[in-house]
């Protein structure tokens, strides 16, 4: 009994300085490892792995260039130092296996040259890999610009960023602005 009774006491010593243990190093232990902080990239600082454009070519822009896309915000034009300018019917695909995206953010619409323009029609649409996961409303030459926010899988290969005519193609000059990829190393 007297054994036993020792045991027992050993025993409680031991839960008592382990929990301890387990409570200093949660405390303290835990800070010590590298957190995986997001980062963020403007895929106007990547090469697209491919793209087409109606007309012309694609323009990218970046806060060096010496013009930069503009669209309708809020009733006013709003410059964006980041983004590219498209004539529709374009596609712009980037790879971004190399990340581990979490989320994707972009506003987008109608290029200022195509203000007010009566033939300007043309859809927005973002797909992660081959899955559609955002489809504009129809923008016209008095659109307003708009802004997405899409969380995504650190699975994701390829973003693909197109603008679609829907009548002819005259006048379809479309804007990605400020497109942020956000990611852990």
């Amino acid at each position: 009994m007297i054994g036993d009774s020792i045991f027992k006491t050993i025993g409680i010593w031991l839960l008592i300085i382990l929990g301890g243990f387990l409570i200093v190093f949660g405390a303290f232990g835990l800070n010590m490892i590298p957190s995986q902080e997001e980062k963020k990239l403007y895929l106007s600082d990547l090469e697209p792995a491919y793209s087409v454009v109606g007309y012309g070519q694609l323009l990218s822009y970046n806060e060096t260039s010496e013009t930069f896309p503009s669209l309708k915000w809020e009733g006013q034009e709003r410059k964006f130092a980041h983004g590219f300018f498209a004539h529709a019917y374009s596609t712009l695909v980037f790879d971004v296996h190399s990340y581990q995206p979490k989320k994707f953010t972009t506003y987008f619409g109608v290029n200022e040259t195509a203000r007010n323009n009566q033939n300007t029609s043309m859809v927005f649409v973002i797909y992660f890999d081959h899955q559609e996961v955002f489809r504009s409303d129809l923008m016209n030459g008095a659109s307003e610009g708009e802004y997405v926010e899409l969380a995504l899988s650190s699975s994701v290969n390829r973003i693909t960023l197109v603008i679609d005519s829907l009548a002819s193609n005259a006048n379809d000059h479309g804007v990605w602005a400020d497109s942020l990829l956000y990611y852990t190393s």
